[in-house]
């Protein structure tokens, strides 16, 4: 008699067959956090560098639209060195046609300045400075190396310096529409800027004074800040010129205020206004302007606001009735003064009262 072959049921058994071990489960379930956790942070890294770059640059904007600072130039200072900035006075001469009077394009203290092109085709403006310096070529050399560092939208540019036996040259970048005076002082000329591209001006020229003060690696103080020497590029911009210039010549400059602080007194102020700024003049910007100007030249020098200051009332809605009421100038002296003490004095002092003249070209703030 044949007896079946008896067949275990025992669960053990059906398992070892059916389902994967103890360890191969540990297995799956280690490549699988794994997996998630590399996941997880490439998200993560992903997230951060997006983020972090963002940030960067919304403060960067935030930073550039308050003080008006372009991106600082790499940290490395010795990408600036004397023989990067030095010219072949050959290349110079050449530029200018030998520095003819065709390519002239202004004159002022410090000497003559002439248009250049490079022969690849570069523009460039040459300074050719007068003689009187008592500076030695190494200390001319260290400070035109210091003013060449300083970089701002509303600074031109110093690209280099030729320095030879006979005489120095400065080579800046070319500005095309000269100098601002050209502008004011023009019947026709001036009609091309109303009073909103003016205040555009003055607020990039406080940008660019607030950077020579407080944001350069070096303070400037400029010493001789004119109408002649804010010049404006092709969309009209101001660049300031000459910001180095009383350090590279080391020489001093007599600064001299007009008869305003007299029609300020007598409520006149808005005679100092352009007439053919009347369709589009503000009278509260004007206002400020000129209130601003006022305090800035007030004989006690503490009581002076800071560029930080004026920068941030020029691009609010700052009243002028929240404003100190600006003190009497530098040398400013009332009717029964001596008057040949006063101008006896004038002549060897920084601050002195000019005499009634409509020409403010030679102002200087």
């Amino acid at each position: 008699m044949v007896f079946p072959t008896a067949v275990s049921t025992s669960p053990n058994a059906a398992a070892s067959n059916s389902a994967p071990s103890s360890q191969e489960k540990l297995k799956v379930i280690i490549a699988a956090c794994v997996a998630s956790a590399v996941i997880l942070l490439v998200v993560i890294g992903i997230g951060l560098t997006i983020y972090c770059k963002k940030h960067k640059k919304n403060l960067e904007e935030a930073t550039n639209s308050q003080s008006g600072d372009v991106p600082p130039a790499p940290a490395d200072d010795k990408i600036v060195t004397v023989e990067s900035l030095q010219y072949e006075w050959e290349a110079l001469k050449a530029a200018t046609i030998s520095f003819s009077n065709e390519r002239k394009i202004g004159q002022g203290g410090f000497g003559i300045v002439y248009k250049g092109t490079l022969q690849n085709g570069k523009e460039i403006a040459v300074k050719r400075l007068s003689s009187g310096s008592c500076q030695g070529d190494k200390e001319f050399k260290n400070e035109v190396v210091l003013v060449a560092k300083l970089q701002h939208r509303n600074l031109v540019k110093l690209e280099g310096f030729c320095l030879t036996p006979e005489e120095k040259l400065l080579v800046y970048e070319f500005v095309p529409n000269k100098s601002l005076d050209c502008f004011l002082f023009d019947s026709e000329k001036q009609r091309q800027l109303d009073w909103t591209n003016r205040y555009d001006i003055i607020k990039g020229v406080a940008r660019g004074m607030l950077y020579l003060h407080e944001d350069s690696p070096t303070r400037i103080i400029h010493r001789d800040l004119k109408a002649a020497n804010i010049l404006l590029d092709r969309e009209m911009h101001p660049k300031i010129a000459d910001f180095g210039m009383a350090r590279i010549i080391d020489e001093q400059t007599y600064c001299h205020t007009s008869r305003g602080w007299k029609c300020w007194r007598d409520g006149r102020s808005m005679e100092f206004m352009d007439p053919t700024l009347r369709d589009s003049y503000s009278k509260d910007e004007i206002t400020r302007c000129i209130h601003l100007g006022f305090l800035c030249v007030q004989e006690e020098t503490m009581k002076r606001p800071s560029m930080s200051t004026i920068t941030l009332m020029l691009n609010s809605n700052f009243a002028v009735a929240a404003m100190s009421m600006p003190q009497p100038p530098a040398f400013m002296y009332s009717g029964n003064s001596d008057q040949s003490s006063t101008a006896s004095n004038t002549a060897s002092v920084p601050w002195s009262t000019g005499t009634s003249t409509n020409d403010y070209s030679n102002t200087v703030l």
